[in-house]
This record gives structure tokens, sequence and C-alpha cells, in this order.
């Protein structure tokens, strides 16, 4: 799974907030490493872009939204 990806797409700054349920590890990928990742697998855009258009109409995503930030 992975988050974050509205402000790859949009080049602007987070505004989620994410808590773990339990201990995991995480990886963070920044635009350049990305860019660099995309001109061997040019498919990755268009993942995020799909990825982000779904959750973005989910009703989590849409709950979330109405709860505004805690």
């Amino acid at each position: 799974d992975f988050f974050g990806e509205v402000s790859l797409l949009h080049a602007e700054g987070r505004t989620a907030t994410i808590t773990a349920a339990s201990c995991c590890e995480l990886l963070e990928i920044d635009r350049p490493t990305l860019d660099e990742i995309s001109r061997t697998h040019p498919r990755i855009w268009d993942v995020i872009r799909r990825f982000s258009q779904a959750r973005a109409g989910s009703q989590a995503e849409l709950f979330a939204r109405a709860q505004g930030p805690s």
C-alpha cells in the first residue's frame, strides 16, 4: 500500500495524517527518485493516477474528509 500520491501528482505539500495500527516499515520515495524509477517503468504514473482516482471517490476517503483533521 502507499499514500502521499496526491502531493506527487499535484506537486503540493502533503495534507494527510497517517497513523499506523501496528508496527510497520515505511519507505519514502521523493519525486526525483520516482521520476528516475519511471524512466525504466513508465507505467508507474498510470498506476499512481488510477489509484489516486479510485481512492478519492471511495466511501472511506469521503468519510475521512468529512471528519476533518483530528
